[in-house]
């Protein structure tokens, strides 16, 4: 199977483990494949908490124009 598929998410679901590496069976290539899932996690939450800064400034300043 190919590694650029498993390490995909699904929607909420996020892969990893030496399986979902190039370290395959192997501690070291279940630690970077974990890290490399919190990245693409903490990322994901950046971007969400952006584009909900964004959208409560939109917000406010709708109410405030009135």
């Amino acid at each position: 199977m190919d590694i650029n598929v498993i390490i995909e998410a699904d929607g909420p679901i996020y892969f990893a483990g030496d399986t979902a590496s190039h370290i395959v069976g192997w501690q070291e290539g279940a630690a970077l494949s974990a890290c490399r899932a919190v990245g693409m996690i903490c990322e994901k939450v950046k971007a969400a908490k952006f584009v909900g800064r964004r959208d409560l400034a939109l917000c406010r300043a709708n109410l405030a124009q009135g």
